[in-house]
Parts: C-alpha cells; sequence; structure tokens
C-alpha cells in the first residue's frame, strides 16, 4: 500500500484496510514495517531482496519499532 503525496499511513490504519479485504485474520502479516521508500531497480521493480535486509536489520536492532500485534 503506498499513499498519496502529503498522506502518511499508520499501524491502525493498515489493519483496518486489511480487515476491508475480507482477508482471514490468521493470514494477516506478523510483523508490518513503515518505510519512507521501496528499494527499486532502475526499471522501476521493488527489489524485495534489500527490503527483507531491511527488515532483517531493523529486527536485529529492534529499536523501538512500533508494531501491530
Amino acid at each position: 500500500m503506498i499513499p498519496h503525496d502529503g498522506y502518511s499511513l499508520t499501524l491502525p490504519e493498515i489493519t483496518a484496510f486489511l480487515e476491508g479485504q475480507q482477508l482471514a485474520r490468521h493470514k494477516f502479516p506478523e510483523r508490518l514495517e513503515i518505510v519512507a521508500e521501496f528499494p527499486m531497480t532502475p526499471s522501476g521493480k521493488i527489489q524485495k531482496y534489500r527490503l527483507r535486509q531491511l527488515v532483517a536489520e531493523r529486527i536485529k536492532g529492534d529499536s523501538g519499532v512500533e508494531r501491530e500485534g
């Protein structure tokens, strides 16, 4: 989910969005992370491996990152 320019999302808003998609609760993500921007390839695709690395670093450091559970 990418918000429009000038709008920021909160974790409760993301959870409400997921609930509105009629997604079973057990299929909700275990962890939600908010990032300023996605790492992109030159062709404009999201670099998923770099995104995983970013999240792994945050988990390792776990410096009070807000979580929804």
